[in-house]
């Protein structure tokens, strides 16, 4: 076992504690606010010593990330049939997950802190973010095996898979930011589920270069590039430089 995994005294660390102090700062920031879950107070509620928490977390945002997964879904979605279905359960589970009062106070901790440690961003990524690209990866290469889109075969372009990223969890990190603005609605869902989706055909139909000179490059993701209805037919302004 790494030396990481054993207390000083050279026994094996004792998981049960990580658990204790996880679940400690759950209740304390849910019932609370995050602002009373100091080191001293989820030590206490998890009946354990400074010392055993310094020697796995170095500050109690260190613990958002294993709080955070308490409240994610388990499991894959289940396949609706089509694009737009596979896309509204997606963030008809993100709204649910926003919706709870914990991951909000977790989540507005953790970007506060990300605002000031910038070079950790990478970790919120991997372990929120990437979680739900790998999602949204599923649900479009699936709809390009049911013939839904074309261009596509067995991997997304990471270009498509950030700009669902943006259109789809944007509504949730700007509710954190406003909170005034509600809980996304069904509406609301809806129209972003239609963005969404008309955001992944019209970057399969006129896929750009990541130059930022916004040239089209027919056919960059596939042997040919789609038309916006769908059809295989190459845009006439591409067939014209050809």
């Amino acid at each position: 076992m790494d030396a990481a995994e054993r207390t000083n005294c050279g026994r094996e660390r004792d998981s049960s504690i990580d658990v204790r102090l996880v679940q400690a700062a759950a209740r304390i920031i849910e019932e609370e606010g995050f602002a009373k879950a100091t080191v001293e107070a989820v030590v206490r509620a998890a009946e354990t010593s400074k010392s055993a928490f310094y020697r796995r977390y170095a500050s109690v945002v260190d613990l958002i990330p294993a709080i955070v997964q308490l409240k994610n879904s388990d499991g894959p979605l289940a396949d609706s049939g089509s694009l737009d279905g596979d896309l509204w359960a997606f963030e008809k589970r993100q709204a649910g997950f926003f919706a709870d009062v914990l991951v909000q106070r977790c989540m507005n901790a953790w970007l506060m802190y990300l605002s000031d440690h910038p070079g950790e961003t990478a970790t919120f990524s991997e372990l929120f973010l990437d979680e739900r690209r790998d999602s949204l990866e599923k649900i479009v290469l699936r709809a390009a095996r049911r013939g839904e889109i074309f261009g596509l075969t067995e991997q997304m372009p990471r270009e498509i898979s950030e700009l669902l990223i943006e259109v789809l969890m944007g509504p949730f990190f700007l509710r954190l930011l406003e909170p005034g603005l509600g809980q996304l609605n069904e509406l609301e869902i809806g129209r972003t589920v239609r963005i969404a989706s008309a955001t992944v055909r019209h970057a399969l139909a006129y896929p750009y270069s990541m130059s930022g000179k916004d040239v089209a490059e027919p056919g960059a993701w596939a042997g040919r590039a789609p038309a916006v209805d769908g059809s295989h037919a190459m845009p006439s302004r591409w067939a014209a430089n050809r």
